[in-house]
């Protein structure tokens, strides 16, 4: 089965105060997007990459890809005015059985996770990247702590979700007309019936999102590249 890389990379980085749309910022030198593509380039399980972005970003876009050898890119195609119609026309333009989304910003992202995400998606039927909680858990009412919720059965969702293509473009088509706004593509999911399997990620996935998370993002590629170097010895 044909597997697919949707890459969401259309955001405008408002929180990262960036003044432009943050997979373009460098992270340990390189290109947030960068990062990412070649995460799904070194995965053997991902056929193609396809990657949605802002109209006026796609050159760009194709310019990071072509610098950094991404072998797999299929096409760049334009987002849409919600992350769910530009998830939408990502899969539109691609023609796998298996559609990977993921969150251009998760950088962070492995081959090994995205593998076997993948792996679990063709077992399951779909699958998540995610981590158990480790926070605790207040439910509120106007600031106010009401509850406390269970952690044990609690996860952090990430990113990639992977699912078969046919079936997630049906779910986004019927989620448009009934004017549904959901925060990821699980929610669709579990929305129309199914079940979504999840693929224990690390807590390392983290979404680059503010100044804050892009410290965290070049501290753990430095202690990564650090081990990598002292296995190579």
């Amino acid at each position: 089965m044909k597997v697919s890389g949707i890459i969401a990379a259309a955001g405008s980085g408002t929180r990262m105060n960036a003044g432009m749309n943050k997979v373009f910022m460098n992270i340990a030198g390189i290109p947030m997007l960068a990062h990412t593509l070649r995460s799904f380039e070194e995965a053997d399980i991902i056929d193609d990459i396809i990657i949605v972005t802002g109209r006026s970003d796609i050159s760009e876009a194709e310019r990071i890809a072509e610098e950094y050898n991404i072998s797999k890119l299929k096409n760049v195609v334009e987002g849409g005015r919600t992350r769910q119609r530009s998830v939408l026309n990502g899969l539109y333009a691609s023609d796998a059985d298996i559609a990977a989304v993921h969150d251009g910003a998760r950088a962070l992202i492995t081959a090994e996770i995205i593998t076997r995400t993948v792996l679990d998606a063709k077992k399951y039927g779909a699958a998540a990247a995610g981590v158990k909680c480790t926070d605790s858990l207040k439910r509120a009412e106007n600031g106010f702590i009401r509850e406390t919720v269970e952690r044990e059965n609690v996860y952090n969702i990430q990113t990639p979700q992977v699912f078969f293509r046919d079936k997630l473009i049906i779910w986004h088509e019927k989620a448009a007309r009934d004017n549904m706004n959901v925060t990821d593509d699980t929610a669709l999911a579990v929305e129309n019936g199914a079940r979504v399997f999840i693929t224990e990620s690390c807590y390392e996935n983290i979404k680059i999102t503010t100044p804050s998370d892009t410290a965290a993002a070049e501290a753990i590629l430095k202690r990564r590249n650090d081990n990598a170097y002292r296995t190579g010895l």
